[in-house]
């Protein structure tokens, strides 16, 4: 399992250095960070031999909802969003 989540963050870590960002992991925390943010959060959960995996990629995200509480243990401000490092293309030109 623990492989499982590490192979899940390097996915986002290969999906930002497409559009030539550094995504990072860091010792003893899940999830991909940019610098010292983090971007995207990652979990694996095993339940009656049942998985639920997944990960969330801030992309244009509304940080402000993370003030209510503490994501993944941590504050609030170590929050960030892909739109905030790089230049991201409307909405309706990444679907096509």
């Amino acid at each position: 399992l623990h492989r499982f989540l590490r192979d899940l963050e390097q996915v986002v870590i290969e999906v930002l250095a497409e559009l030539e960002v550094e995504g990072v992991r860091r010792p003893g925390l899940t999830g991909v960070w940019i610098g010292e943010r983090k971007v995207a959060s990652v979990g694996v959960a095993v339940r009656r031999w049942v998985t639920w995996h997944g990960f969330a990629l801030n992309v244009a995200t509304d940080l402000t909802a993370f003030r209510s509480f503490r994501p993944c243990g941590l504050e609030p401000e170590v929050m960030t969003r892909l739109a905030d490092h790089v230049e991201l293309a409307p909405a309706r030109l990444l679907i096509e």
